[in-house]
């Protein structure tokens, strides 16, 4: 039975990469089979295409265990001086907790670069940090959620959303105010897990429900899925059926209210952005979440399921389509009402230089040809431009100059402006877009904006966001970025090498001994790639 076993193992079709850049780094080339692109030196494809002959070009285990032992044979023979090494890479750790990383807290905050220099390495530490917490945030599939301290039961506060976990967060909800992660947190074993200090992993197999036109779901821990199954052994079927998935759950304690907060380097009186960016958390935001205590995230990881087979142990023993009433026991919907999560959904697509906000006041605007006067309402504005709404059909070109008077944010602000210079960027029916137009400095109308915004910017929504408190969104994005138990990176691939180039590290301590295993994992660039193409 065991050399049964064996011959089959061998004769799996194979998905791995061949890569002996680490041992024969100049004399190795692309070499593609099969739709998989190995990197190989001349002898080792003279030896794997004799192998594909006996295989009858079948890419198997067997074919990839045996080149790869005869490359490490070959290598280990060459003299010390004929051993080619690769470029020495050094991977970067980045800390993307702000407030960890040395330069930028010597150098200090809202640093006013009109005034005196800015310390450069500061200033490069700062944009790597702001890089690679975009590129963790953007990819992250994890839904995060903030929690109420042990008094108020560890409820769920808030929860931070992107476009890549979106659709994830939609399939946990329950009803309108009650999801997954606010039915776990309300069960005893899991108040529990919560009081506890240290960070806690848990696993979780869960299963929709849709009985009488109310969606529930069922929870079982998965480290006690086999004595659940033990003593409801009818239960087998149902929770071992494609249709469940597994969710890991992250539970870290932290300080959140220290971690939302996270103000540029730099200041700047003319830049909406950076004023957003430094401007302290509202009233608001700072009320919600000074309570908290506890970082909760959620990931699927269905995948590993099937991909390791982790349900085969527990084989189906009937394809009955009825649900057993013992499953009900398993169901995690609360038995009260649970309070409104307020949620922030991070924009991934945002490319704008500054905020635009929503505001509907009065805009006059002049041809500068034709001197024809139109009044209309902004539909949304920012210091650079503005979008105004008529109740007719205009006939503008592109690039024609307008004189611009917004008479209510005039007296609200206690000045005189009028006839300020636009230009016009589209002009679509009842629909005109204009941009400023001349030296921004000097542009009276800009500057009128820019102080508007800046004192009543808390009142207005910004455009594009999606968010039930203002400046939720900028505060969770620190508070995820600065504690996440996973490790983002950059990944360098070219057609000589491959390489982690910066690692983003969360809210711990790194010592020398942990910053060495993570080298020797970063390192061994044959195994980052296997894992990579699985």
């Amino acid at each position: 039975m065991a050399i049964l076993k064996g011959i089959n193992h061998i004769g799996e079709p194979c998905a791995r990469v061949l890569d002996f850049r680490i041992y024969f780094y100049e004399m190795c080339k692309s070499f593609e089979c099969n739709g998989i692109r190995h990197f190989l030196d001349p002898e080792s494809i003279d030896v794997f295409n004799a192998l594909l002959d006996k295989t009858e070009g079948r890419y198997t285990l067997g074919v990839y265990e045996e080149l790869s032992n005869y490359a490490k044979r070959r290598y280990a023979r060459l003299p010390e001086s004929e051993k080619e090494t690769g470029p020495a890479i050094d991977t970067k750790l980045i800390q993307l907790n702000r407030r960890k990383i040395k330069s930028i807290r010597e150098c200090g905050i809202k640093h006013d670069v009109s005034e005196d220099d800015i310390d450069i390495n500061a200033l490069v530490d700062s944009i790597e940090q702001r890089v690679l917490e975009q590129h963790y945030l953007n990819n992250n599939k994890s839904v995060f959620y903030t929690l109420d301290n042990g008094l108020n039961n560890f409820k769920p506060l808030s929860v931070f959303l992107s476009d890549s976990n979106y659709t994830f967060w939609e399939s946990l909800q329950i009803d309108q105010h009650s999801c997954v992660v606010s039915a776990l947190v309300l069960k005893p074993e899991f108040q529990a897990v919560l009081s506890q200090s240290q960070n806690i992993t848990k696993f979780y197999l869960i299963k929709k429900l849709l009985v009488n036109d109310q969606t529930d779901f069922v929870a079982v821990d998965f480290t006690k899925l086999s004595l659940v199954l033990a003593e409801h052994p009818e239960l087998q079927d149902a929770l071992t059926s494609e249709e469940v998935r597994l969710i890991k759950i992250d539970i870290m304690s932290t300080h959140i209210r220290s971690n939302i907060e996270a103000p540029s380097v730099l200041n700047s009186q003319n830049n909406i952005r950076l004023q957003s960016i430094n401007k302290p958390p509202s009233r608001d935001v700072t009320t919600l979440l000074s309570s908290s205590d506890k970082l909760l995230s959620v990931s699927d990881v269905s995948d590993m399921l099937w991909n390791l087979n982790l349900l085969k142990p527990y084989a189906k023993q009937d394809n009955s389509e009825s649900l057993p009433v013992s499953l009900l026991q398993y169901v995690i919907r609360p038995r009260m009402a649970t309070q409104k999560i307020s949620v922030a959904v991070n924009n991934n697509n945002d490319c704008r230089m500054e905020d635009r906000f929503h505001c509907n006041t009065t805009c006059i605007v002049i041809h500068r040809k034709t001197k024809k006067s139109f009044v209309g309402k902004t539909l949304n504005f920012s210091t650079k431009g503005l979008a105004v709404k008529f109740d007719e059909s205009l006939d503008f070109n592109a690039n024609d100059e307008v004189l611009v008077t917004l008479p209510s944010v005039s007296r609200r602000m206690n000045r005189t402006v009028k006839n300020q210079t636009y230009s016009v960027i589209e002009g679509d029916g009842t629909l005109l877009r204009l941009k400023v137009e001349g030296v921004a400095k000097e542009h009276q109308g800009r500057q009128l904006l820019s102080d508007f915004l800046q004192r009543y910017c808390g009142q207005l929504k910004a455009s594009g966001k999606t968010e039930d408190i203002l400046g939720l969104t900028q505060a969770l994005r620190s508070v995820v970025s600065a504690n996440h138990e996973s490790m983002p990176f950059t990944y360098v691939m070219d057609k000589r090498t491959s390489f982690i180039e910066h690692l983003g590290v969360g809210n711990i301590s790194i010592s020398n001994l942990e910053k060495k295993i993570i080298f020797m994992i970063c390192s061994d660039l044959h195994q980052v790639r296997c894992l990579l193409n699985m």
